[in-house]
C-alpha cells in the first residue's frame, strides 16, 4: 500500500487548520489569551532592558537586541502557560480531540458566528471623523495609520489573528500525539515550531527596528541611555 502523496497530506492538514480554527475559537477567548501574552512579553523585555541597564550595559545598541530576546523568551513562556492551564492539553487524548477536529462542529461554529457576530458591534463606531471638515482629521487618520502599521508588525497582528495562531500551536501539538486520522505520523517539531512560524517576521522586524533606532539615538544623542532620555533631548 503506497502512501498517500504530500499535496493530499497538506490537503488534509489544511482542512484540520479550518477545523480547529472554529472549534477554538467557540472554547477560548484568543484573542484575550493572546493580550495576555503580548503583554507577558513586554514586561519581560522592559524587565530585561532596565536589568541590563542596572548592570552597567548603557548603549541602547546592546540593550534593545537583548531586551527583545528576553521579550521573544517571555512570549514563548506565556505561550507554555496558555497550553498547560488555558485546557487545552485536556483535548490532546483519542477520546477527547473529536470535539476539535471531529465531523461533528456545527455547534461550535453557530457559537462562533455569534461571537464574530457580538465583536462587529464594536467596530461600528457611534461617530464620524469627519474627513470632509478641513480640521485636521486626515493628519490624525494618517497618524492612526502609521501607529497602526507599525503595533502590526510588531506583533498586533497576532491579536487580530489569534485563531490561525492558536491553530499552529494546537496543530502541532495533536500531530506530536498522533490524533490527526487520515495523516500519516509524522515528526513533530513542536509547539515551538508553531509560534516560530507565527512570529519569526514580526521578531526579525522588531530587532531590525531596534538596532536601527538604536543607532540612531547613539549618532544623534550619544548621552542619552533610554527611550524617555532621548525625547527629552529632542525637546530641549
Amino acid at each position: 500500500m503506497t502512501s498517500e502523496p504530500d499535496w493530499e497530506q497538506e490537503t488534509k492538514l489544511e482542512q484540520y487548520r479550518r477545523k480547529l480554527k472554529t472549534s477554538l475559537g467557540a472554547r477560548f477567548v484568543l484573542r484575550f489569551h493572546v493580550s495576555l501574552m503580548l503583554a507577558a512579553s513586554i514586561l519581560a523585555g522592559w524587565l530585561a532592558d532596565l536589568f541590563i541597564l542596572r548592570l552597567g550595559y548603557e548603549s541602547m545598541l546592546i540593550r534593545y537586541p537583548l531586551a527583545i530576546g528576553f521579550a521573544y523568551i517571555g512570549f514563548l513562556g506565556a505561550v507554555w502557560i496558555w497550553i498547560e492551564y488555558s485546557g487545552i492539553r485536556e483535548y490532546m487524548k483519542m477520546q477527547k480531540a473529536d470535539p476539535l477536529i471531529g465531523e461533528h462542529i456545527k455547534e461550535a461554529q453557530s457559537k462562533a458566528d455569534k461571537k464574530s457576530s457580538r465583536a462587529a458591534d464594536w467596530i461600528d463606531f457611534p461617530f464620524d471623523f469627519g474627513i470632509g471638515d478641513g480640521e485636521g482629521c486626515l493628519f490624525v487618520l494618517g497618524a492612526i495609520l502609521v501607529f497602526g502599521l507599525i503595533f502590526f508588525f510588531l506583533g498586533g497582528y497576532l491579536w487580530l489573528y489569534a485563531s490561525e495562531f492558536a491553530v499552529e500551536i494546537v496543530l502541532e501539538l495533536l500531530l506530536a500525539a498522533g490524533l490527526l486520522r487520515g495523516i500519516r505520523r509524522i515528526e513533530s517539531s513542536g509547539w515551538v515550531a508553531g509560534v516560530w512560524r507565527s512570529t519569526r517576521w514580526s521578531l526579525a522586524f522588531s530587532v531590525t527596528v531596534a538596532i536601527l533606532f538604536a543607532a540612531w539615538a547613539h549618532s544623534q544623542y550619544p548621552e542619552a541611555k533610554t527611550l524617555p532620555e532621548v525625547f527629552k533631548s529632542r525637546h530641549r
